[in-house]
């Protein structure tokens, strides 16, 4: 059981330690392309891999937008600027600038704090639009403070860090940190989908592609909510296996 509030990234590592003790054991590889092959489907990864399934849930969920922020300087450093926040599980806690101010924002805010690390999070609005809970959570932490009315111009890399360049109440101003995390929206990670529309199904099945599932955030749209991606995997799981029964029959 989850008692209290959790984030995204530790529900999941439950979840993940939770299939390891029925001892299915999640793989990590970039899935590149499928294929139907008469009865079932063929999987390819980019490690050269084939594997051969009855059944196919999509749940690729979605992917940062592509970063509209002018990027000066050291090239090289680039690295201090991302939007993929598990590449700071593997760095020593410092300082970090988080640009956004939605959901995903302070609940990367709150865990990166949660872990000693120092964040200021900047957003274009007066107020922020994540969930009041979160914004209260992430307040009750001192490393963590807020600049609202920010309108982001630039960055600049250089070895020492970044430099956020901007406009804050008319005038210019500029935010120091060894590294910026942009957290300004996502899209659908549609790529597998293969201009398949998503379906309306309660259970994601796919019409007119015999065993072919999605769900997730993929599916909604919005609405991105863990529990409800998680809802929608277990309707998926459960009709896939009904559809493995009935072709044993």
């Amino acid at each position: 059981g989850i008692e209290g509030s959790i984030s995204g990234v530790n529900l999941a590592e439950k979840f993940i330690s939770k299939l390891r003790s029925f001892g299915v054991f999640p793989q990590r590889a970039e899935v590149t392309d499928w294929v139907k092959d008469g009865g079932n489907f063929v999987v390819f990864t980019n490690d050269g891999e084939r594997y051969l399934t009855r059944t196919l849930i999509i749940a690729t969920g979605t992917k940062p937008k592509e970063s509209v922020l002018r990027c000066e300087g050291d090239i090289e450093m680039s690295w201090r600027k991302t939007s993929n926040f598990l590449n700071f599980r593997s760095i020593k806690p410092s300082c970090v600038l988080i640009l956004g101010g939605g959901d995903a924002a302070f609940d990367y805010a709150i865990s990166l704090a949660s872990s000693g690390w120092k964040v200021k999070i900047l957003f274009r609005r007066e107020h922020p639009r994540a969930l009041k809970i979160l914004v209260e959570r992430a307040l009750m932490f001192s490393q963590i403070s807020i600049e609202p009315s920010f309108l982001p111009e630039f960055v600049r890399l250089s070895t020492c860090g970044v430099e956020l360049w901007g406009n804050r109440y008319g005038e210019k101003c500029v935010f120091y940190a060894d590294f910026l995390l942009e957290a300004t929206g996502r899209i659908p990670e549609d790529k597998l989908l293969k201009g398949l529309n998503p379906p309306s199904s309660l259970d994601g099945r796919v019409e007119g592609v015999e065993g072919l599932f999605i769900a997730g955030d993929l599916r909604r749209m919005r609405s991105r909510q863990a529990v409800i991606s998680a809802g929608d995997g277990m309707a998926s799981a459960m009709a896939a296996g009904e559809y493995i029964l009935q072709k044993r029959k």
